[in-house]
């Protein structure tokens, strides 16, 4: 009997790939919009907004964003979308001895048998060209992660850190604002405050219709990027920047929480440890240090969070 999806259902849990180069290949902003827009479209996706400063190329894609710096990019996406796809490109056209760094992240699907492809099939197709680790981060239970890094050495910066809000079952007037037949980019800018907390960034941002919104904010190296899937069917909110004041982080995540009332909600951070108020509810956590020097702090809230998160080398 075929299985149907929810009414207006949308997989709005992100998957993030990150890849670092070697310092002797090429500027990677000055591989030009049309190479990125192949990367892009090798995972089933769409560049449809793009802004730049003197450090970073930032593109809100079809589903989620894709940075661009000198020696790294970031790409997000969402959906039915099959990232490890871009990943083999980029390694074909830049030559995987110039890769130094990959890391591949994905969350747990509201309906895994939905998507195109499943972790390990993504990581059976990376590891023909990259040789790394794969763990599950979390309960299998409950929320839970998958990670793959690369095996080769590589040592991160002291700025090199990652913050990561997702939140699922989002609640109030704000997600019930982005649930109505006629919004606005400006006020959901508004309702979001983000351009008071964060006066030194350049912001782009996508309406997508009939639901759905993205953000991307960039000054100088740094960014910030948030997406709504309002969907009551599997609402999502993702939220991730590089930003290293911890305070600046926390004062921007712990304003989203309150803003987006989730049920539940992970935070994740690559060097970064972030002490988030709890909102009266229980929670869970556990810690990965990696070859490479990062720290990955795993933290999974729910209103009544019974048992306890595991990591398990797969």
């Amino acid at each position: 009997m075929l299985e149907l999806k929810p009414p207006m259902f949308y997989e709005g849990c992100e998957k993030k790939l990150e890849v670092i180069v070697d310092r002797g290949c090429p500027n990677l902003r000055h591989l030009g919009a049309d190479f990125w827009q192949r990367v892009v479209h090798c995972a089933d996706a769409m560049i449809v907004s793009r802004m730049s400063n003197d450090d970073c190329d930032a593109y809100v894609l079809s589903e989620s964003s894709l940075f661009v710096w000198q020696d790294r990019f970031v790409m997000i996406t969402c959906g039915e979308t099959v990232l490890a796809n871009s990943l083999m490109l980029f390694a074909k056209e830049i030559g995987q001895a110039q890769i130094a760094f990959v890391s591949y992240q994905r969350g747990k699907e509201l309906l895994p048998e939905q998507q195109l492809s499943h972790f390990v099939d993504d990581v059976a197709k990376i590891k023909t060209v990259i040789n790394g680790q794969s763990y599950r981060i979390g309960e299998v239970s409950q929320r839970h992660h998958f990670l793959f890094h690369s095996h080769k050495q590589y040592q991160p910066g002291s700025q090199d850190c990652t913050s990561e809000l997702l939140m699922y079952q989002i609640r109030g007037h704000v997600s019930n604002y982005l649930r109505q037949p006629q919004q606005k980019n400006c006020e959901i800018l508004v309702l979001l405050g983000l351009k008071d907390l964060l006066p030194a960034f350049t912001f782009d941002d996508y309406l997508f219709s009939p639901l759905g919104y993205s953000l991307n904010g960039i000054s100088g190296s740094q960014y910030l990027t948030l997406h709504i899937t309002p969907q009551e069917s599997g609402s999502y909110v993702g939220c991730e920047t590089n930003l290293s004041d911890a305070h600046l982080v926390q004062t921007i995540f712990v304003q989203l929480l309150k803003l987006f009332d989730p049920k539940t909600w992970d935070v994740i951070g690559f060097n970064a440890t972030l002490n988030l108020p709890r909102f009266s509810v229980e929670s869970a956590s556990c810690c990965l240090d990696i070859e490479q020097g990062y720290q990955i702090e795993f933290n999974y809230f729910e209103a009544s969070a019974n048992g306890r998160l595991l990591i398990e080398k797969l």
